[in-house]
């Protein structure tokens, strides 16, 4: 296997994260810098980018048996002149790489960051030009579960080579860290999950705006329950997202001689007043 990479640290992090996951180190070989000979005794020092074909052509000669290569990630290597948001930029990158793999009979496995940006489909995530993805056969996706937030899907998206298949669900434990897969599949696909995950985000975010408006609403003191449900149906607010937003701000009900209210602190027990927190 030869591992392009350079966010990651040799010795500290690739190395143990190898060992624990029980591979054999002999047959990883990393790739990072390139040094070339100026003449006169110097040499020069750089990093490696796909933009020179060459180095990696250079490499996997060096390794015949190499069967995998993996670039973690794939913006770091693009090249000083590759607009990563370019599409022709970005083909006029890959397209020599898959001729290599092709004539070597590797497979090259490509790590990209998501965009933060909402998208109808999983594929179109992917941080840069969508050559990215349409160059590539097959694209996975790893998002999270939204029921556990230590728990992570990979889940299959574009798929030339084959049928759709099941994804897999895994988590990650240990010092130092390992994955931990688990055995059943995971019958969802990638644009599923992301849809999931936009959910939540956007139940996160009605919380958090609703946490906002009871907070303004309870600032005078204690407000009638009654009060407080025709205020929040008025403003398109749904009870119970602002049941949660109660919770999350702390704030209780109490009742007093008018009846049952909501307010900071609660009437009854005469708790000091906390200060509302709106972090997401």
């Amino acid at each position: 296997m030869l591992l392009i990479c350079v966010e990651d640290g040799a010795a500290d992090t690739i190395r143990p994260r190898l060992d624990a996951q029980g591979a054999d180190a002999r047959r990883v070989h990393l790739l990072a810098t390139v040094r070339r000979d100026e003449g006169w005794g110097r040499r020069d020092e750089s990093q490696f980018s796909l933009a020179d074909p060459s180095v990696l052509e250079q490499a996997l000669e060096a390794q015949r048996d190499c069967r995998l290569v993996i670039v973690d990630p794939i913006g770091s290597f693009l090249g000083r002149d590759t607009d990563s948001y370019r599409e022709g930029d970005v083909r006029a990158v890959l397209m020599p790489v898959l001729q290599l793999a092709e004539a070597y009979g590797v497979a090259v496995l490509v790590v990209a960051h998501r965009r933060k940006s909402k998208a109808s489909a999983a594929d179109d995530l992917t941080m840069g030009s969508r050559a990215f993805t349409g160059v590539a056969r097959a694209v996975w996706h790893v998002t999270r579960d939204v029921h556990n937030a230590a728990r992570r899907f990979l889940v299959p998206g574009k798929n030339n080579l084959a049928a759709g298949g099941a994804g897999l669900a895994f988590t990650i434990a240990g010092t130092p860290a390992t994955l931990r897969w688990e055995p059943d599949p995971v019958v969802l696909t990638a644009d599923e999950a992301v849809r999931q995950e936009s959910a939540r985000a956007d139940d996160r975010s009605a919380v958090a705006e609703a946490a906002k408006w009871l907070a303004l609403v309870l600032a005078n003191g204690p407000v009638p329950a009654q009060h407080i449900v025709r205020r929040a149906r008025n403003d398109g607010i749904g009870w119970r997202t602002v049941q949660r937003a109660k919770e999350r701000l702390g704030i209780r009900s109490g009742q007093t001689a008018r009846g049952w209210h909501w307010c900071w602190p609660d009437p009854v027990r005469g708790e000091p007043e906390p200060q509302p927190a709106f972090a997401d």
